[in-house]
């Protein structure tokens, strides 16, 4: 709990090693410039290893430090191709280095397995070749921690839907079901799941944060959390 990853905007990344004292250095992706990246960065660290941090770009794929306590700013790894703008990172507890990533725009989730040890040569894995997502910009990607096939995909628009679950995320052929129900027209930015009621789920969205206590598709039903 003493060290801290932090970023700003743009390109630039950071660390602390003791709390709110000590001196803060730079591990910044000298791979990337300001043009690679979203203004506000996805940065994740993984859920199975606080020592691997992973970061999206636009240009380069996804990128991996490792060590990240005593990493220097040249240990970055990309560790995929390109598949587009990278706007969301969310990782498997229950399946370790299994990586999802989204885009801005084109819709489609995609997966890396083994993204411990992959390089800049490895091919994502489509996980909606139906295209039954729509095609905005995906601000959130939640993984279940016990279920690497349950994930909730959140997309950031108007007059769409935005909240998207599959129970089946690392078949050949995921299948998506959108949850929005009655949730009103409006962007949505996060989910996460309540850590010991599976059907329970939080969203923040533009106009506060809803909660809803069963995950029905189109009949699910949004409360008002504030």
């Amino acid at each position: 709990p003493s060290i801290i990853y932090t970023t700003k905007n743009f390109n630039g990344t950071y660390r602390r090693l003791n709390g709110t004292g000590g001196v803060i250095d730079t591990i910044t992706n000298p791979y990337l410039t300001d043009n690679d990246v979203e203004w506000i960065n996805p940065l994740v660290m993984d859920p199975n290893d606080p020592e691997k941090l992973y970061m999206a770009s636009h240009t380069k794929g996804l990128w991996r430090l490792s060590n990240a306590s005593t990493a220097r700013d040249s240990d970055w790894v990309q560790c995929c191709q390109n598949p587009g703008l990278i706007t969301a990172i969310g990782i498997s507890k229950s399946q370790p280095n299994t990586v999802f990533i989204g885009r801005n725009g084109g819709g489609n989730i995609f997966r890396i397995e083994g993204a411990d040890t992959t390089s800049s040569t490895y091919h994502v894995i489509d996980c909606d070749p139906l295209n039954l997502m729509n095609n905005g910009y995906s601000n959130c990607i939640y993984v279940d921690p016990s279920d690497v096939n349950h994930v909730f995909v959140c997309f950031t628009n108007y007059n769409a839907k935005n909240i998207y679950e599959s129970h089946n995320a690392t078949s050949a052929s995921p299948t998506w079901e959108a949850v929005d129900g009655d949730l009103p027209n409006v962007p949505v930015h996060w989910l996460a799941q309540h850590p010991t009621n599976s059907h329970v789920a939080y969203i923040a969205t533009e106009i506060g944060v809803f909660y809803c206590d069963s995950l029905a598709g189109d009949s699910t039903h949004w409360h008002i959390a504030n």
